[in-house]
């Protein structure tokens, strides 16, 4: 269609205008030509009798202008409307010349809105005012929690999340009609991790995931703007009974993209509380997630609980000492790999001070599995994981720095040295460091992600801190 070259010709101008202005104070980066035809001829709905369409953080309106005369030229619906909202008073100028332009003599009514979403989505709200089809590719810059408060979000159930990108999905999701769709361009880092968890709840409970596409390159989606991120396309609809398969597409471009349907269990683990969104894009992933899931043990289940390092060096600084007397030992990360009491560097700050103000920094006295946060993609292990027995003898104190996380017993169940044994070969294992180097998304392991992680059941573990190998390494 001659109309979607000049949509995609009124981006690439748009893009140049204001590279280094307001693109960049925003975060915001126009959509190329190439995913929004492919948004418009294969992720909208076109078999609706009408369309009620919201494009948001709407730059120049080049998605939906696409959607719209794809809706206007290859349905039969006659009663069609595209309601537009951009922030910025001069991309509105452009949007609106682009859609007036491009929708003129067609089915679609349009409207441009020169608002903050946010505040138009309370409007919205207040007058029960919905859509059909919501698209968007909206900023990715940080979004304070003392302006998500003065919104007064929270009183529409909206969760607080780090990015604006989340919550303005999160919003866009509650303005959907029934069987409505949204389809967004966004980072992928919301599929997993704890500041994302409550918003990927709200997906998992009330909606569906239809289609993700990640692409391949980090710089492919955004190319001209020089931009590095893990990018997905998803498409999420108001339905609370999921499909049996989610389609999962992987390439650097659609046409072609690797395509398949995964069965739902392995992108939403069934019992996983974190909620982690998997995109398994091979029959590899498939076998490995499948592999995960057969364990249907947890932390939780195995009365077990994860946990950051308490110590931060520079708010503890004034207790930090090299001096063995009346301090308890602090595990670093460069320790990770020898015995805890052979300090890998004797010119720093290895002991804290037993003080009032250190003592909640200390651990209990019970086995812990210690492990690392960080990690290389190009490590053959992603988890370093030690056992730390402070037992019975309470002239053992130890604590740990932030860098690390650790695996304790609850109060009333201590940590057994046989299972902690179990967690160390489980944690170490290849499986389980091929499961986070394809989903984790990144290169920092948080608590939440371990809690996520299935476990085998606790006499496996046992079994295989006897054995000290995983049975898939062999």
């Amino acid at each position: 269609m001659k109309e979607l070259e000049l949509i995609d010709n009124v981006r690439l101008l748009a893009s140049m205008n204001v590279r280094n202005k307001r693109q960049k104070l925003n975060e915001q980066y126009f959509t190329p030509g190439f995913v929004t035809n492919f948004v418009a001829h294969n992720l909208i709905d076109l078999a609706r009798k009408s369309h009620k369409i919201l494009d948001v953080a709407a730059g120049v309106g080049n998605i939906g202008a696409a959607v719209g005369i794809v809706v206007s030229q290859l349905t039969s619906s006659a009663d069609n409307e595209l309601h537009a909202v951009e922030i910025d008073s001069e991309l509105v100028k452009e949007c609106e010349s682009l859609l007036s332009s491009i929708l003129s003599d067609t089915s679609v009514e349009h409207k441009v809105y020169n608002r903050d979403f946010l505040e138009l989505f309370l409007e919205l709200k207040s007058n029960k005012i919905n859509f059909t089809s919501i698209v968007m590719n909206p900023p990715y810059k940080k979004f304070q929690r003392k302006d998500f408060d003065a919104l007064r979000l929270s009183d529409y159930d909206i969760e607080y999340s780090p990015n604006l990108y989340s919550i303005m999905m999160s919003c866009a999701l509650d303005l959907l009609d029934d069987n409505g769709e949204l389809i967004a361009i966004v980072p992928r880092s919301f599929c997993s991790g704890t500041l994302f968890h409550a918003f990927r709840k709200k997906i998992v409970n009330n909606f569906e995931i239809n289609f993700i596409h990640l692409f391949e390159s980090r710089n492919k989606v955004f190319a001209f703007d020089g931009v590095q991120q893990e990018t997905i396309v998803i498409k999420i609809t108001k339905k609370t009974l999921h499909k049996k398969t989610v389609t999962i597409s992987y390439g650097d471009d659609f046409e072609n993209a690797v395509i398949s349907n995964r069965d739902y269990n392995t992108v939403i683990f069934p019992n996983d509380s974190q909620h982690v969104i998997h995109i398994p894009y091979s029959e590899i992933d498939e076998c490995l997630l499948s592999k995960i899931l057969s364990f249907e043990s947890s932390l939780d289940e195995l009365g077990l609980k994860i946990s950051t390092g308490k110590v931060v060096d520079f708010r503890n600084e004034p207790h930090l000492t090299k001096d063995k007397k009346d301090s308890a030992l602090l595990f670093c990360k460069e320790n990770l790999g020898r015995d805890c009491f052979n300090l890998a560097n004797d010119k720093i700050n290895n002991y804290i001070k037993l003080n009032k103000f250190t003592e909640n920094k200390i651990l209990d006295n019970q086995c812990h599995v210690v492990m690392n946060r960080m990690f290389f993609k190009e490590s053959e292990n992603v988890i370093t994981a030690l056992i730390v027995d402070c037992g019975p003898n309470e002239n053992i104190k130890i604590a740990v720095e932030n860098h690390l996380n650790y695996i304790s017993g609850l109060d009333n169940n201590p940590l057994d040295y046989r299972l902690a044994m179990g967690i160390k070969v489980y944690l170490e294992s290849k499986i389980v460091s091929d499961y986070f180097k394809r989903f984790l998304g990144s290169t920092q392991i948080n608590a939440a992600d371990i809690k996520s992680l299935p476990f085998p059941c606790k006499e496996q573990l046992i079994q295989l801190g006897q054995k000290g190998v995983f049975e898939y390494d062999e």
